[in-house]
């Protein structure tokens, strides 16, 4: 109403009709509502910090049976590495972390791993897969790391939104967003040296996105990130 006012009171064709809508803004009473809206507050176990190489390629060939995709890949990344994976659809970002997360074999060439390293892997529609008869807790309890307490892993569910009775609910009642924000709550409690993640955004709202990309900056583990 103020809007229309504003444009219309000085128009001669449109100061009768902003005066009928000044008459309907004097009308209206006027309230605040305040609402604590609820924010994603991430935070990634820590991780021991260890120096040396996390991944070696050598002349690495990927793709699929019938389809060479990349070919002569050299590759070192050290531990702590950031690493964005970049190229257009189809050029192979999927299939590279399908192949170093062993979920694919490779075509030719060797990959290594750096000693002790742990990897997990968050693969695009990975929350396709989570089993319906799970809860969120029980979920979670089954990703997380053997020796977290309970406590931590309800710390977790917490920081993705899942607070109190929430974390009974069964998955199969969940959202599209609530079932991606649940795989990135168990990727995190696998306290992984290294997270492979394709495309984690993917479903999530803009401020899990934020708070994503806030707590991965700060991760002292090996990243490898593919995100449009």
């Amino acid at each position: 109403l103020q809007t229309f006012i504003d444009k219309n009171k000085a128009k001669a064709f449109g100061a009768s009709q902003a005066r009928n809508k000044q008459k309907q803004l004097d009308r209206l009473e006027m309230q605040d509502i305040k609402v604590e809206e609820k924010k994603v507050k991430i935070k990634i176990p820590h991780i021991e910090t260890r120096s040396g190489r996390a991944l070696q390629c050598f002349d690495l060939t990927i793709g699929y049976e019938n389809k060479k995709v990349v070919e002569g890949i050299e590759l070192v990344v050290e531990r702590g590495a950031h690493v964005a994976i970049l190229g257009e659809n189809g050029q192979g970002k999927t299939t590279f972390l399908k192949t170093i997360a062993n979920d694919l074999p490779s075509l030719k060439g060797t990959i290594k791993w750096g000693h002790q390293i742990e990897v997990a892997y968050y693969a695009q529609h990975v929350y396709h897969s989570i089993p319906e008869t799970e809860s969120v807790y029980s979920y979670l309890e089954k990703c997380a790391q053997k020796n977290l307490v309970r406590q931590e892993i309800l710390d977790m569910a917490g920081n993705f939104l899942f607070h109190g009775d929430d974390v009974l609910k069964s998955v199969k009642v969940l959202s599209g967003g609530e079932r991606a924000r649940l795989c990135l709550a168990g990727l995190l409690l696998k306290k992984a040296d290294v997270l492979l993640m394709d495309e984690p955004t993917n479903h999530l709202d803009f401020e899990t996105v934020q708070a994503l990309g806030k707590t991965l900056s700060g991760f002292n583990g090996t990243v490898f990130f593919v995100c449009h």
